[in-house]
């Protein structure tokens, strides 16, 4: 067997991408043939703000904010992206090559699965449960953007920090 799902591998090397671990066998075997694993460095833009997506990227190890433009050079982050999720959101929901007004920077250094955005598109009728899984995935984005607006809105300092930091926490699966 060339790998197994269940244990999290392919072809012996653990699968960390939580989305990934979510798909059958056959459906992980397709991603992972088109895509090639890269290492992903701190302050590296991985999508400009309003340029095409060149690629989706599957978050092994690392961690990656979402940023939206507010003055010329000025972003405030919306979201983060750990080995819970995957770059590349806009393409799931309009399945044609966009230029998505979020800026995506690598704020904790690490490694992705990264597959061509024309390649994702291809792929993405012919794998219905890695269609689910991204689709349950930018659901759960959506309500954790709207909520942080609300914490933003009406907690402290101290209180925001805290949820970020629980928030990297989790998307960076460390128990520390």
């Amino acid at each position: 067997m060339i790998h197994t799902n269940a244990q999290g591998t392919f072809r012996g090397t653990p699968v960390r991408n939580r989305l990934l671990r979510l798909i059958p066998d056959h459906e992980l075997l397709e991603v992972m043939s088109r895509s090639e694993t890269v290492r992903i460095s701190p302050r590296q833009i991985l999508h400009h703000w309003r340029l095409p997506m060149e690629h989706v990227y599957f978050v092994e190890h690392g961690l990656v904010s979402v940023s939206a433009r507010v003055e010329q050079d000025r972003f405030i982050e919306a979201w983060l992206i750990g080995s819970e999720g995957m770059i590349g959101a806009p393409l799931v929901l309009t399945e044609i090559d966009q230029s998505p007004p979020h800026r995506r920077v690598v704020q904790v250094g690490g490694t992705a699965i990264r597959l061509s955005a024309p390649e994702f598109l291809s792929m993405m009728p012919t794998l219905p449960s890695l269609r689910k899984a991204l689709l349950r995935y930018v659901d759960v984005v959506l309500l954790q953007t709207s909520q942080s607006g609300v914490c933003n809105a009406v907690h402290s300092l101290k209180q925001r920090l805290a949820r970020w930091l629980l928030v990297a926490s989790n998307a960076l699966d460390d128990e520390k």
